[in-house]
């Protein structure tokens, strides 16, 4: 995802600046109705889709600004 295969691309930070823009108030919060994140690691312990997950967790807690 972004960069976090090849490129090494931290997963945690990839994930959180892209929770940043699209949950809470972020400038992009509310303008789509959904989202893909492509990670080929399909291992059920994949370090980038945890972090996708728990930042992506984390942010659906806090309220979505309406567009």
């Amino acid at each position: 995802a972004w960069g976090c295969g090849v490129f090494a691309n931290d997963p945690a930070r990839v994930a959180a600046a892209f929770a940043g823009l699209l949950t809470g108030n972020g400038r992009f919060a509310g303008t789509m109705d959904e989202v893909v994140f492509a990670v080929l690691d399909r291992r059920a312990d994949s370090p980038t889709r945890a972090a996708f997950a728990a930042a992506f967790a984390a942010a659906s807690q806090e309220p979505t600004r309406q567009p």
